[in-house]
């Protein structure tokens, strides 16, 4: 099994993250979303590592890291709808979504294609009961409870380094499910006329 770190040099990393919180805080409303950036720098910062020519420059180069980052995920976010995970754990098992996930009109952007919000909830709970038994427990666990990365650690049997990185992927990977059948759906709908 792969540890956090095989993936490269962390040395010195987890000490800059309040400084990180704050560069990106400012930049990003949401503390979920600073998070995975976060975890996505140190990553690359690990990985990068041997390439950093001046060690005593690590914090200027990390914020460039976590400006990259940050940057990427918005061009990623302008390009693709985002589904909310807030209920995954009551998604999983079927149940109504709470009033934090109600939007104001009930339409929801999905891959480009405006959908009534339960068309929406029927692709992510479709999506969600796709993905890897691993990635619904990550998420069911995170979400599900106090969003606190030491408890899902705990219940999912991980490192508490590793919770954000799965955290991470599995969202990615149930955002590529949702728009794989709402696309499938759209076509078949095209098909059907």
């Amino acid at each position: 099994m792969q540890t956090v770190e095989d993936l490269g040099d962390w040395s010195g990393l987890e000490p800059l993250r309040p400084v990180l919180h704050s560069f990106l805080g400012s930049r990003c409303r949401d503390d979920n979303e600073v998070q995975d950036i976060i975890q996505e720098t140190f990553i690359r910062a690990a990985r990068y590592r041997a390439g950093l020519a001046q060690p005593a420059r690590l914090k200027a180069w990390l914020l460039r890291i976590a400006s990259n980052v940050l940057r990427d995920t918005k061009k990623r976010a302008s390009r693709h709808a985002c589904v909310s995970l807030e209920a995954s754990a009551e998604l999983a098992d079927g149940l109504a979504p709470t009033s934090c996930e109600q939007a104001d009109d009930g339409w929801v952007d999905l891959d480009g294609e405006e959908v009534d919000r339960d068309t929406a909830m029927l692709h992510l709970r479709s999506a969600y009961r796709g993905l890897r038994a691993r990635d619904q427990r990550v998420l069911a666990s995170y979400y599900g409870g106090e969003e606190s990365c030491a408890a899902t650690a705990r219940e999912c049997g991980i490192s508490p380094a590793l919770v954000k990185v799965r955290l991470f992927r599995a969202r990615r990977r149930l955002e590529q499910s949702v728009k794989r059948n709402a696309s499938a759906a759209r076509v078949r709908r095209l098909v059907a006329v």
